[in-house]
């Protein structure tokens, strides 16, 4: 007697599709723009995407909230460090078997945080046509690629550049009414990466 069996063996194969290349930078704290899909997943079964994120520079990658089942990444969200994103693309036959592959890899760099820091003297009082001390700032951001523009008030709320005033520190004329100083610090150049911060 004989006897025999047959087995049918479905290759799963997954194309995990690609997602923009264009890595951008942004300022410490701000909205990272859409993630897009350029070629969609495909595979044996039923494609499913999902979103991983990594903050150690790709060496681990763990599950983007809010990011199910969707080729593009539409809300990447505010970004407080350097994220590395990839898009994950699941095959899954007949509920028994999936594999999973995963696109290439976007990296959004997050500039450090610009700090506008404290004016000091904070609030200071001083007779008509006197010279104020001079204005510095405490805890503001400083170093390589920050520079600083300060502005002058009468009321604190319209501002008005002050053209030679871009040191750390300002060294303010006599005054004759109240007068209201701000320091902007900007870091960074080019449109997408310059931060600013004020100090007041």
């Amino acid at each position: 007697c004989t006897a025999s069996a047959t087995i049918l063996m479905t290759e799963n194969v997954v194309a995990p599709g690609s997602i923009n290349t264009s890595s951008s930078t942004i300022c410490f704290g701000e909205p990272a723009a859409a993630i897009f899909n350029v070629v969609p997943a495909l595979g044996s079964g039923v494609i499913e995407y999902g979103w991983e994120a990594s903050i150690d520079n790709g060496s681990t990658f763990t599950p983007y909230p809010s990011s199910s089942n969707t080729n593009t990444l539409v809300n990447p969200g505010n970004l407080f460090q350097t994220t590395v994103f990839r898009r994950s693309a699941k095959s899954t036959i007949s509920s028994l078997t999936s594999c999973t592959e995963y696109s290439n890899l976007v990296t959004i760099t997050v500039l450090p945080q610009v700090l506008g820091g404290t004016i000091t003297p904070t609030t200071l009082t001083i007779c008509s046509g006197e010279i104020p001390p001079q204005l510095s700032v405490t805890g503001g951001s400083f170093g390589p690629g920050v520079s600083y523009k300060w502005e002058i008030s009468s009321d604190g709320v319209s501002f008005t550049e002050i053209s030679t005033a871009t040191g750390q520190n300002y060294s303010p004329s006599s005054l004759n009414s109240t007068t209201f100083y701000k320091r902007v610090t900007t870091a960074g150049s080019g449109t997408a990466s310059t931060c600013v911060a004020e100090s007041t």
